[in-house]
């Protein structure tokens, strides 16, 4: 399990998913491998960039689709 501060110096950057989340699933951002949640009620596709927005239950990464 990730350090909650290590996951919260992730919270603005960018990733790309490697699974669709619907909604949870995993996020490649620099380099590294991370457990995710999407935007509830969404599915996002694999390939698709997102940016963190915050942490989930200390573990987490939430993320949403980048525009």
């Amino acid at each position: 399990m990730e350090n909650v501060e290590q996951l919260k110096r992730l919270v603005g950057k960018e990733g790309i998913t490697l699974s669709t989340l619907r909604p949870s699933g995993y996020v490649l951002i620099e380099g590294e491998l991370y457990d995710c949640q999407g935007e509830q009620s969404k599915i996002t596709e694999k390939g698709v960039t997102v940016e963190v927005t915050g942490i989930l239950m200390n573990r987490f990464l939430h993320v949403r689709e980048v525009n």
